[in-house]
């Protein structure tokens, strides 16, 4: 079975409840809002040419939000864990979206350590007056997927927190089993533009959710 990424699109855009055009989704918040993103290069971008992160696919599908990529390539999540306070401090957003695992994963960090970095930076959110969207670890493809088992182990530990400290996650990695996924991460790490746009698609639906009430 070929993998049809345009089909793929549009069922998200269905089973998130968002529009595939500017007019965004009447589920969300009343108002807008401002968005900040802590992440890796998954989220960072610079990593394909023509190819933006989600988060710049994200502030123009809904231009009224202030969306803030605070992502740096290669970081983990005890580095997200370092700077969150700060950028809470700078940017004072509505919502954190973290998106974090697959370095962790391939430098083979602990993965207790990974649980509490989250924990920490969702502590410290909260206390900021953030909702939180917690983003899981993408499938790994070609030669580094060797880690998918890790990455899979800290999903797990993803669903449990998400489920203790009642934030949103968006469980992504899902979309990308279906044969032909490996396609649409050429160096087998990083999206291409059809998986971003599959990737902010799923964010947007959890944004929506936890902001629902602002």
């Amino acid at each position: 079975m070929k993998f049809n990424v345009s089909s793929a699109f549009m069922m998200l855009c269905t089973l998130a409840f968002v529009s595939c055009d500017s007019g965004g989704s009447d589920r969300g918040p009343k108002n807008p809002i401002s968005v900040l993103v802590m992440g890796d290069s998954q989220s960072s971008g610079g990593n394909y040419s023509g190819v933006p992160p989600w988060s710049a696919l994200l502030a123009a599908e809904k231009p009224e939000w202030r969306v803030i990529n605070q992502a740096i390539a290669g970081e983990t999540s005890a580095g997200g864990a370092s700077r969150i306070r700060g950028a809470l401090q700078r940017h004072s957003p509505d919502v954190v979206v973290m998106m974090y695992g697959a370095n962790d994963a391939i430098q083979s960090r602990s993965q207790a350590d990974y649980e509490q970095n989250i924990l920490n930076m969702i502590a410290s959110a909260k206390a900021a007056g953030a909702r939180v969207v917690l983003v899981n670890v993408m499938p790994i493809f070609g030669a580094r997927s060797i880690y998918n088992g890790t990455a899979e182990a800290l999903n797990t530990r993803l669903i449990g927190i998400a489920a203790r400290e009642r934030v949103q996650l968006a469980n992504v990695s899902r979309e990308f089993r279906a044969e032909g996924s490996k396609a649409l991460f050429p160096d087998g790490l990083h999206p291409n533009l059809d998986a971003t746009r599959i990737l902010m698609v799923g964010i947007l639906e959890k944004i929506n959710a936890a902001a629902s009430d602002l």
